[in-house]
């Protein structure tokens, strides 16, 4: 609570002292609820329901003129979980500085977390940034954005992990015996967006032997029609491989998503997706499949309060047991903005 206050208490008085500042807040609260069925190591089962809070986090936005600051705050865990500042070039381009989501797979962390298509996000999201050690999609670097007409594009030089800062080698304020180099982790990215309706991106990680030796390439392509109302469907498809150099191993996965729009206040979906933890051996693939419905309470502003509840299927065709094949999900949302 001491540090909710605090960072409060910051936030307002920054915007109280600088007039010509325009503030933004944002609140968002996920609650939420599971059954779980559990497979043990001696063949006996069990299952569990329970409660908990996904996510309680506050957003502040500062603009003037052309730098922006931006603060993510993760109240559970008294957590910083986007610090950036922005600098605006022109109208299509900008520099971006701090600890945020950079180039990556598109189904992690650059899907907002309010935006999320069903409860949790799909595995390829998440396996990635866990592969490459960014488990929450971000890195502290300095990226360039542009944009021009249908095309997009990031260039970002980072830490690497998904450390704030990195612990100085060999020090007298460190003990630390890691060398990591001059060079920074290279990622790139480009997007492109087709007749309003389709958005489709490439994004490939360069491996760096000092820090993160790992290489990954991700993509992605989504389709929404741009009359989203009821008796339309939109879909999603994700791609993500990690090579890693170290271990002399790669894994690769992929998500499918279809969602179609029953009513302007439901949403039906279904996601098909997989991870193979080493592409050469198949002895760890993994496969989810999930069911999921939506209610809006305010279609106009879709993300605002929502409900939601999945139906999530585990199965795998390697060596490794799933100790959770069967997951149900609820989740209630609050979105809070100005």
């Amino acid at each position: 609570m001491k540090n909710i206050v605090l960072f409060g208490l910051v936030v307002l008085f920054t915007a109280a002292s600088t007039a010509s500042a325009q503030p933004e807040f944002q609140f968002s609260l996920q609650s939420w609820g599971s059954f779980t069925s559990y497979e043990h190591s001696d063949d006996s089962t069990s299952t569990q329901a329970g409660f908990g809070i996904r996510r309680a986090r506050i957003r502040g936005k500062m603009t003037q003129e052309k730098a922006a600051a931006f603060i993510q705050y993760e109240a559970i865990n008294s957590t910083i979980v986007d610090v950036r500042l922005d600098y605006i070039l022109n109208d299509n381009l900008m520099f971006r500085m701090g600890r945020f989501v950079g180039p990556g797979s598109q189904a992690g962390s650059r899907t907002g977390h309010t935006s999320i298509d069903l409860i949790e996000r799909s595995i390829v999201g998440r396996n990635w940034g866990t592969a490459v050690g960014r488990s929450d999609s971000r890195t502290t670097g300095l990226a360039l954005i542009g944009k021009q007409n249908f095309f997009g594009y990031e260039i970002m030089i980072s830490n690497g992990s998904n450390s704030i800062n990195l612990v100085p080698y060999n020090s007298k304020s460190s003990n630390s015996d890691i060398d990591t180099g001059q060079l920074p982790q290279i990622d790139v990215m480009g997007q492109f967006k087709l007749l309003n309706t389709i958005k489709t991106g490439i994004h490939y990680g360069l491996a760096n032997e000092d820090r993160v030796n790992k290489s990954s390439l991700t993509g992605y392509a989504y389709f929404r029609p741009e009359e989203y109302s009821a008796g339309n469907m939109r879909f999603k498809f994700d791609f993500a491989k990690v090579d890693d150099l170290e271990e002399n191993n790669a894994m690769m996965g992929y998500s499918a998503l279809a969602v179609y729009k029953a009513t302007r206040h439901f949403e039906i979906g279904s996601r098909i997706e997989t991870w193979d933890w080493d592409i050469d051996t198949g002895d760890n693939v993994v496969t989810n499949f999930t069911i999921g419905i939506n209610y809006s309470v305010n279609p106009d502003q879709w993300t605002d309060t929502m409900f939601k509840i999945d139906f999530t299927l585990k199965s795998t065709d390697g060596n490794t047991k799933i100790p959770d094949p069967l997951i149900i999900h609820i989740l209630w949302q609050m979105y809070l903005h100005n």
